[in-house]
């Protein structure tokens, strides 16, 4: 769903009840509560010419990428600020506008693809896909839902802020990653 003036305004103005991201400095006048936190990784297609074990800082650099880019934000997106806090930069070569969208390209191109590990081992277990390091120590990357002051009690928000944080939960268990 597409919302003039972006999330914060779609909060503010009732046309969305909630907003899941991953923001390093989620906005301050909204309320939020951490979901879970989820590693950085590389996904690429199982016969890639990167062997296993071999993504060094040089390879990562030189290979083309592909990215998702789910809004038109200036400046740069929560990976690449991360990997720019290690020393990487992507050479982006394709952008989706979907994740759901990136494990499919991947398995007809050489690209790499910078996400979490619970969306690279969710796609590794359906299609012929792997996942590598990514050179340097990435942290993880924390999750939140926000929601505006407007919902704050709405019996419907309580209930539907509870169930997405027991899925949060769940998926933090699966992955090995901890909630906090």
């Amino acid at each position: 769903m597409t919302v003039d003036g972006g999330y914060e305004h779609g909060l503010e103005s009732g046309a969305l009840d909630l907003v899941i991201g991953n923001w390093r400095t989620p906005p301050e006048h909204l309320r939020l509560q951490p979901l879970c936190k989820d590693d950085l990784v590389c996904l690429l297609r199982a016969q890639h010419p990167v062997k296993p074990g071999k993504l060094s800082r040089e390879v990562y650099q030189e290979a083309g990428h592909l990215a998702v880019t789910t809004h038109n934000a200036p400046g740069l997106g929560t990976i690449d600020i991360e990997l720019a806090r290690n020393g990487l930069v992507r050479n982006v070569m394709t952008t989706l506008p979907y994740f759901g969208m990136a494990p499919y390209v991947l398995l007809r191109s050489n690209l790499l693809f910078t996400t979490t590990r619970a969306l690279a081992a969710h796609y590794c277990n359906l299609l012929p896909l792997r996942i590598e390091p990514i050179p340097g120590e990435p942290r993880a990357l924390t999750y939140y839902q926000l929601w505006h002051d407007r919902t704050h009690r709405s019996a419907a928000a309580i209930w539907l802020r509870r169930l997405v944080a027991d899925v949060a939960k769940g998926l933090a268990l699966n992955t090995g990653v901890p909630m906090h």
